[in-house]
């Protein structure tokens, strides 16, 4: 396993999947989606494999989607600057980036998945965060949808209504301000807080916790997952294609404003 990956997996009963651009604060780009996606179908169909951690290399968790992919040309096998972001790409393309996938994915595998938040937790991080069955949080973590603070979204929209209900929901859209890991547990939007030296052991504790519990009873997670899917997100393809296309638009929306753009007509 080479530092110099972009994505670290050590497989094992407890797979733990590393995101590995500490330089972008793990900032997701097509290829990091694209192995994210592949890591975790890989641990999904494993029978071996009880629990999965995902965490970040360096200071952060993950700063979000990487709007820079491509700005200075093109990028391995796709035809324009970037595969997420592209105003030629049509905006349903909920295959043209892995971020997408990945929300039903940690969903739909049978193992727990702990998301382990350290530092930054931005935007499409906040929605992986969301989509893992637990979330231990380093008490000095730094929570920002991105939506209110930068014009940039909407992550949140899928997951955040089932956690908070609608008035939160659009308050936390719409707020600039950094959410503590603290204000974050209070919401119910992570499992616990834990002090930076003791994170990696709480994180430990509950995956081995887990783990006793598939190998006590091989299965048992998965369909209590399957059954809270279908109580909570049952719509769950349909609200990630919406987001997909409100992300698609918002893009649209920053080259020009309509009125700007009908002014400039010749």
């Amino acid at each position: 396993m080479s530092s110099d990956e972009i994505l670290l997996v050590e497989p094992g009963p407890i797979t733990s999947i590393t995101l590995n651009r500490p330089e972008r604060h793990n900032a997701l780009n097509t290829a990091m989606g694209d192995k994210l996606m592949e890591a975790l179908t890989t641990a999904g169909r494993s029978p071996d494999v009880k629990v999965v951690v995902l965490r970040g290399a360096g200071p952060s968790f993950c700063s979000g989607d990487d709007r820079t992919e491509g700005g200075s040309g093109r990028i391995d096998d796709f035809p324009w600057e970037n595969p997420y972001h592209s105003p030629h790409v049509e905006p349903f393309g909920v295959h043209r980036h892995g971020y997408f996938q990945l929300m039903g994915l940690i969903r739909r595998i049978p193992q727990p998945v702990i998301a382990q938040v350290h530092g930054f937790c931005m935007g499409s991080a906040v929605d992986l965060m969301l989509a893992a069955d637990f979330a231990i949080a380093d008490r000095d973590a730094k929570i920002q949808l991105l939506f209110g603070a930068r014009g940039i979204g909407p992550a949140g929209t899928v997951f955040l209504p089932r956690y908070v209900g609608l008035k939160r929901t659009m308050q936390l859209l719409f707020d600039s301000e950094y959410l503590s890991a603290q204000d974050a547990r209070d919401l119910g939007l992570i499992t616990a807080v834990a002090d930076a030296d003791q994170i990696d052991r709480e994180v430990r504790t509950l995956a081995e916790r887990m783990l006793t519990l598939g190998k006590r009873s091989y299965g048992y997670f998965g369909l209590v997952k399957e059954a809270v899917n279908r109580a909570i997100f049952s719509s769950l393809d349909e609200d990630v294609r919406m987001q997909v296309l409100m992300t698609r638009l918002s893009d649209f929306f920053r080259l020009a404003h309509p009125a700007e753009a009908t002014e400039a007509r010749p």
